[in-house]
């Protein structure tokens, strides 16, 4: 099991799956992105400072003072600009003790299993990932269930009791205009 206080963690390797889908979802569950989650790459606040400007891609940074997911490369960037999103303690400590269990290094990409090779589903980390969940999901409940959906869950949730000012920080977190997001997520059938 996982001690959320230390981040130490007790997983037989062929938890891996398992604990990899947990990861995720409760990562979407926090920060309703996109597919990117499968770039992010674990820095330190160090290295992300010393980063040069045409190194864009995706950064778990952890520091002392706190964790971020920080987006220069995702599908609407090029409209709303680099996305940072403050990580909470208990994810953090998610995040922390899969990186230990995966034996992730820094400089690396915190989903090694996503990563596309010879064997890879599709050629992208970003396809892999919604393959992946929908794969574990229709394996668990029988229904295949993609990052897009999860975000439909997520917002037929809090839609009815909701304001618009939460919905726009999803759409913040997410990249996305309000226009875009209820229209598309939360109004459609799943």
């Amino acid at each position: 099991g996982l001690d959320w206080t230390s981040g130490k963690i007790n997983v037989k390797p062929e938890d891996n799956r398992n604990f990899m889908a947990y990861v995720l979802i409760t990562m979407y569950l926090e920060m309703p992105i996109r597919n990117e989650l499968a770039t992010l790459v674990w820095i330190g606040k160090r290295e992300y400072k010393a980063l040069k400007e045409n190194d864009i891609g995706n950064y778990y940074v952890h520091s002392k003072e706190g964790s971020h997911i920080i987006r220069h490369k995702y599908k609407t960037s090029g409209i709303y600009g680099i996305k940072t999103t403050l990580v909470s303690k208990q994810l953090r400590a998610l995040i922390n003790a899969w990186i230990n269990f995966r034996a992730v290094l820094k400089g690396q990409k915190i989903f090694p299993d996503l990563q596309p090779n010879e064997t890879a589903i599709t050629s992208t980390a970003e396809l892999n990932l919604t393959k992946f969940l929908q794969r574990f999901f229709d394996r668990h409940f029988e229904k295949k269930i993609s990052t897009t959906i999860l975000t439909k869950i997520l917002l037929q949730a809090i839609v009815p009791e909701e304001s618009v000012a939460q919905l726009q920080a999803v759409a913040d977190v997410r990249g996305t205009s309000l226009s875009t997001l209820v229209p598309v997520y939360a109004n459609s059938g799943t």
